[in-house]
C-alpha cells in the first residue's frame, strides 16, 4: 500500500466537531495537502523498473540499476574466466583458469582519472599492464605495455555520449579501427578493420530482446561483447539498453579468403527477474558448434 493511500484512508475516521476544535481542524485541513504531496514525492523517488524491482543505485553512465548487486560472474567452457565486482559494479579482478588451474590474473585499480589493469601469468615471467585515461567518466585513451615495453596505444571517440570508435595503433604504420554503430540505444553493428584498406576485417551484427533490460550494477551486455573491446571495464559511454539475443560475426573480405561466419545465440535463465545463467551457443559456417555458459552471483 502506498503512503498516499494510507493518508487518503484518514477520511474513514470520525471526528467529533466541537467549537473549541474548529480552529485546529482548519489548520489541519490546510496542512493535509502538503503532507500528502510530501509522502507521494518520497514514494515516487523509489523508481520501479519494468520488472517491478526497486532501484537503489545509478551507474557511472546514469543508468538506474536493480537493488541486488552482482559480486561474481563465471564464464565456463573448456577453460574459465572468473570476474569479481564491487558493489558499484566495478570489476576488481579477472582470473583465467585452464583445467582448474590458474593461468593468469588481472587486477584493476581505480583513481579519479585513471584505471590501471595489471595482468600476471602464473607459469611465466610475462607481465602486462594497461593504463586507461579517464575524463568525465569516459575512457579517452590508453597505453598497453608488455614487460614494460609499449606495444599498443588506444584512442576513443564518442558521439552523443555513446562509444563511436576505438583506434588501436601498434606503430606509425600499423593500426586498426573498431567502429560501433547504435540504434534504439543498442549497439547493432560493430566493424573492425585495418586502416591500410587492403587487409580483411570483421563485422558483427547484433539483435536484442527489448523485454530484457541491461539494468544490473554490472554492464552485462558489454561483457557479452568483450571480444570487441580492449578490456572489459565499463567506462566507455552510455550503456547498451537491452541484453543481446543473437550475434553474427563474419569476415569483411579484401582478399580471396572464404567468407567465414559464426552465429551466437544467447539464452537467459532468470530467478525473481534477475539473470542467473546465460547459455551461449555458437554455430560455425563449416558446421562446427559449441556452447559456453555465464553464471551470475549476487549479494544476499
Amino acid at each position: 500500500m502506498s503512503v498516499c493511500g494510507c493518508l487518503g484512508g484518514r477520511t474513514k475516521f470520525h471526528f467529533v466537531m466541537k467549537k473549541k476544535n474548529i480552529l485546529w481542524l482548519i489548520v489541519f485541513a490546510l496542512l493535509m495537502p502538503l503532507f500528502a504531496l510530501t509522502a507521494c514525492s518520497d514514494d515516487d523517488d523509489d523508481d520501479n523498473d519494468t520488472n517491478g524491482d526497486k532501484t537503489e543505485q545509478t551507474s557511472n553512465d546514469g543508468t538506474k540499476v536493480l537493488s541486488k548487486k552482482v559480486t561474481k560472474i563465471v564464464l565456463s567452457c573448456d577453460e574459465s574466466e572468473e570476474y569479481i565486482f564491487d558493489a558499484e559494479g566495478k570489476i576488481q579482478s579477472q582470473t583465467h583458469k585452464c583445467l582448474g588451474s590458474v593461468e593468469d590474473i588481472k587486477t584493476y585499480k581505480y583513481t579519479d582519472n585513471m584505471i590501471v589493469v595489471e595482468k600476471t601469468e602464473v607459469n611465466r615471467d610475462t607481465e602486462e599492464r594497461s593504463v586507461f585515461n579517464i575524463e568525465n567518466g569516459l575512457i579517452i585513451s590508453a597505453a598497453q605495455y608488455d614487460d614494460n615495453k609499449l606495444w599498443r596505444n588506444l584512442d576513443y571517440t564518442y558521439a552523443n555520449g555513446y562509444l563511436e570508435t576505438i583506434k588501436s595503433s601498434y606503430s606509425e604504420t600499423s593500426s586498426y579501427i573498431t567502429t560501433y554503430n547504435f540504434s534504439n540505444e543498442n549497439i547493432t553493428n560493430i566493424i573492425w578493420e585495418h586502416d591500410d584498406g587492403e587487409s580483411n576485417g570483421y563485422e558483427c551484427n547484433i539483435t536484442y530482446d527489448n523485454s530484457k533490460l541491461n539494468d544490473l550494477n554490472v554492464d552485462l551486455a558489454l561483457l557479452l561483447l568483450e571480444e570487441y573491446l580492449p578490456d572489459y571495464i565499463g567506462y566507455s559511454g552510455k550503456r547498451i539498453k537491452n541484453l543481446p539475443s543473437s550475434r553474427t560475426d563474419k569476415k569483411i573480405l579484401k582478399t580471396g579468403d572464404r567468407q567465414d561466419s559464426e552465429v551466437y545465440t544467447y539464452n537467459y535463465t532468470f530467478e525473481d527477474n534477475y539473470p542467473v545463467k546465460i547459455d551461449v551457443t555458437w554455430l560455425y559456417r563449416g558446421g562446427d558448434s559449441g556452447m559456453y555458459t555465464y553464471e551470475i552471483f549476487y549479494n544476499e
